[in-house]
This record gives structure tokens, C-alpha cells and sequence, in this order.
């Protein structure tokens, strides 16, 4: 039996929170060209990763982020002559500093090669962080509404009241199938 939705719901409303927290962030340090904000470039790669990165445990590697790199197209920070889009030059200058960011914020980890110890390995958490941004961004309309939503509870309600709209109809849904059970 399911529930009406479950743990991993949450987990992607809070996910979601944190998308909205980072997108501020970078919003407000748009400004700063000395040392700019890499999470739109991080947003930019977990979102590919969920969608089209076929081999998990392949690293990324310092290549990743040259100019004319296939990856930088893949990732949408270059356009299709593999020209630097512009808003993404500046971090680009600093794939050391976006791929620590990733391992710090938790979204990847650093590979256990010793050749290569700059290498990145997304994890579970950014592979779901992705999900959450694939489904902001290119879903239809009542996949963000549902998200703003459940993220106003987590924010403002607070979790246990959520807590409540989720356990009190769980246990309904679990009694009523029981009652089914039993009447048979």
C-alpha cells in the first residue's frame, strides 16, 4: 500500500527550498565578477546529470570545463558553436571552485583517484537535487505549484503540521483498507 505521498516527497520539497534559497543567493552576487557565484553553473549540470548522464560513476574531469568541450553544450553554458555563453565565462575561469562547492554543498564527491584528485562524482543527493530542478523547469505547471506549496508549509506552517497532512490521511487510507480486509 502507498501513501498518499511519501518520504521522498519532502525530501524534494525541502530540495526545493534550498533550489530557491541558492537561486536568491546567486541573484544577489550576480554583481561580484571577482568571485562570482557557481551555482548557476552547478544548477546547469545537476540538472543534466538527472536527466541525460548514463554512467554514474564516471568522474568529471578538468576537461569537462575547457572551451569547445562537448560537455559545456550538453550542459547548456555554451551555445551550438561551442562558444561560452556569456553570463557563464567568468565562473567558468574556476572548475576547481565549482566542483568543490558541489562536494561541499553534498551534491557530489570527490573521486577516490589519486591521478586525478580534483574529480568529481555526483552523488544520490545531487542526482535528486537535479530531479527537483528537471521537474521546476521543464514540467508542466502543477509540478511547481505543488512544490511552492508544500515548501510554503515546510517555511511558514511549519513541518508538523505537514506532518499532520500527511500522517492523519495515511492512517485513514490504512483503515479503511483494513476494514476492506476484514469485511471480506
Amino acid at each position: 500500500m502507498n501513501a498518499p505521498f511519501g518520504i521522498v516527497f519532502l525530501k524534494k520539497a525541502e530540495l526545493y527550498n534550498l533550489i530557491r534559497r541558492l537561486d536568491k543567493q546567486a541573484a544577489d552576487d550576480e554583481k561580484d565578477s571577482i568571485n562570482p557565484n557557481t551555482w548557476p553553473v552547478e544548477r546547469m549540470i545537476l540538472k543534466w546529470t538527472y536527466k541525460y548522464h548514463k554512467h554514474l560513476g564516471t568522474p568529471m574531469m578538468d576537461d569537462f570545463f575547457k572551451s569547445g568541450n562537448r560537455k559545456l553544450k550538453d550542459w547548456g553554458l555554451a551555445d551550438i558553436n561551442d562558444v561560452i555563453k556569456k553570463e557563464y565565462k567568468q565562473t567558468l575561469k574556476f572548475p576547481d571552485k565549482i566542483r568543490e562547492n558541489m562536494t561541499i554543498k553534498g551534491f557530489a564527491d570527490f573521486d577516490n583517484n589519486p591521478a586525478q584528485p580534483k574529480n568529481i562524482i555526483i552523488n544520490k543527493e545531487g542526482l535528486l537535487l537535479g530531479e527537483v530542478i528537471y521537474n521546476v523547469e521543464c514540467r508542466k505547471f502543477p509540478v511547481r505549484w505543488i512544490y511552492r506549496i508544500y515548501s510554503i508549509l515546510i517555511d511558514y506552517v511549519g513541518a508538523w503540521i505537514l506532518l499532520l497532512f500527511v500522517i492523519i490521511p495515511t492512517i485513514i487510507i490504512l483503515i479503511i483498507n483494513l476494514i476492506n480486509l476484514f469485511c471480506k
